[in-house]
């Protein structure tokens, strides 16, 4: 089990739970955060709560050890009032920005040989949302199982044991934290519910993500068997010309054909 679903699913107490709170950095703590509040329903608080200490511990020894490296000179009774008189910094409106990120590319499952119910299914889902009450998971739920009745394919990619709900959840959250979503500020970020459905499909028919040099591997693979092809084409082409009649050009007449060589190498009939 990977820290941040431990995080979201282990009881506060447990030793495991108290091991992955250590081990983790301050990112996963914040998507963990973020995946238990999207789980309204899901008696989060104390795991909730257990995470900000955490972020908190890791911001107060930021500033400590900020502190100690700076060299505080002496304090005055002025220099006192002027920091306590400092003028609070004025924000700034958050901007929005819609999707500045482009939808992961994947590469796709192999079919399965397997068949699958549609019960199979519904009994999987049902068992891993049992928290997700809220109208947007509920409605990305009934997409997914709707998705079930249709096609046989997707039916055996969502009874993939590495297949869950939470994985989606993850995957979903990622590709909003690269840009897939509508930015509010520089950390905030919103997606419609219509939009994570279908990464949902995605998420459940992927095999892996494609990453920026493989798309750029595969372009050269696929520029080299463009060019075989072309080299192929004209091989084909040569082999199938027509002979030309040899002409004896002794003895020139206005009505003989004139033969000029071009610059490609080809013969040209000029009559």
């Amino acid at each position: 089990m990977g820290v941040v679903d431990s995080l979201c699913s282990l009881p506060a107490g447990d030793c495991n739970y108290t091991s992955a709170l250590e081990q983790a950095t301050k990112a996963q703590l914040q998507l963990a955060i973020q995946i238990m509040k999207m789980n309204a329903d899901g008696h989060h608080q104390t795991r909730i709560d257990a995470c900000k200490r955490k972020i908190k511990s890791f911001d107060e020894k930021k500033r400590v050890e900020k502190a100690e490296k700076k060299v505080t000179p002496k304090t005055t009774k002025s220099a006192t009032t002027t920091v306590a008189k400092a003028k609070e910094v004025k924000k700034e409106p958050e901007k929005i920005v819609a999707f500045p990120g482009k939808k992961p590319e994947f590469k796709p499952l192999a079919k399965s040989n397997e068949s699958h119910t549609y019960e199979e299914c519904e009994k999987k889902i049902l068992a891993e949302t049992k928290g997700f009450t809220d109208e947007d998971n509920q409605f990305v739920i009934k997409g997914i199982l709707k998705k079930c009745k249709e096609d046989a394919d997707f039916r055996n990619n969502v009874c993939l044991k590495e297949k869950t709900y939470l994985g989606f959840m993850e995957y979903m959250i990622k590709a909003a934290a690269e840009g897939y979503c509508i930015m509010i500020g520089k950390t905030k970020g919103m997606l419609t519910k219509e939009k994570a459905l279908d990464l949902a499909y995605d998420y459940y028919n992927m095999l892996e993500i494609i990453k920026p040099e493989e798309k750029k591997e595969v372009a050269k693979k696929l520029t080299k068997e463009v060019n075989k092809i072309a080299k192929e084409v004209k091989a084909e082409e040569k082999e199938t010309e027509p002979v030309l009649m040899s002409l004896d050009l002794d003895e020139k007449t206005e009505n003989e054909a004139e033969i000029e060589e071009e610059e490609t190498g080809q013969l040209r009939l000029s009559f």
